[in-house]
């Protein structure tokens, strides 16, 4: 029955329209929207390098650019095929000024020394160069053991300004309710791996009701309520994260 329900809801829901489907994950949404208006931005012919870009989900947006990408293998699963070439992001193999825009996405996280990883994208982007990063502040942990840090805006304001980055703009991912939103999402999987470790019936018999009545509301309906009731929360204390766009000081 579980089955039924995980391959039966999602197209139930997409049919009901892309744009109601995409709110359902308002940090994604809300990236996707910062990564739209920052590609307006961006000249055409432009030298631009997704950092950490794994499979490469982000060139969609970039298409007028000249796309390179770079990540590493090792830790995680990535595609390397895809890949421009490898290297780790505190240790960039090109030269000094070599790109016209860095893009990196929901990665800062991930590297074990931030600060080294700023200064590398400092010193090989060209002056006036764009620097396009979106980062967490309210996630669990998650592709253990690389996930070292999350980020207040205070933190990023520190990093950007000691590696020697005009600050544009730090603005937050939404407020407490799309991160509860993100939050209750993942407690139907959550409780029911939790549960999988008790094999006894009295468990699966418990359980199982749980997660058939309550996949459909912490999945689609209070993400789908929260995303608009969003609004209301102006201080964005509670926010998923940062979408940020720094300057290189020309």
């Amino acid at each position: 029955m579980r089955k039924i329900v995980k391959r039966l809801m999602p197209s139930f829901i997409w049919a009901l329209g892309r744009g109601f489907y995409a709110r359902l994950n308002a940090e994604r949404w809300g990236i996707e929207q910062f990564l739209q208006a920052s590609a307006a931005q961006i000249r055409d012919g432009a030298i631009l390098l997704d950092a950490g870009a794994g499979s490469g989900g982000y060139k969609k947006h970039f298409e007028q650019c000249a796309y390179q990408s770079t990540d590493i293998t090792s830790g995680f699963s990535l595609e390397s095929h895809r890949l421009s070439y490898l290297s780790e992001l505190h240790y960039i193999p090109v030269r000094d000024c070599s790109y016209d825009v860095i893009v990196n996405t929901q990665v800062l996280e991930h590297v074990e020394y931030p600060q080294q990883v700023l200064n590398e994208f400092n010193r090989i982007l060209k002056p006036d160069g764009s620097l396009y990063l979106t980062t967490p502040q309210s996630w669990g942990i998650h592709m253990a053991p690389y996930h070292f840090y999350n980020f207040t805006r205070y933190g990023l304001e520190s990093l950007f300004r000691n590696a020697n980055f005009e600050i544009v703009s730090i603005t937050p991912i939404g407020g407490i309710f799309w991160n509860l939103a993100k939050i209750v999402s993942k407690m139907p999987r959550y409780i029911i791996d939790e549960f999988r470790k008790n094999r006894s019936l009295m468990a699966r018999a418990v359980i199982y009701p749980f997660y058939l009545v309550f996949k459909p509301l912490c999945e689609y309906v209070i993400p789908f309520v929260f995303f608009y009731l969003d609004r209301v929360d102006t201080h964005r204390g509670w926010t998923i994260g940062y979408v940020c766009e720094c300057r290189k000081r020309g």
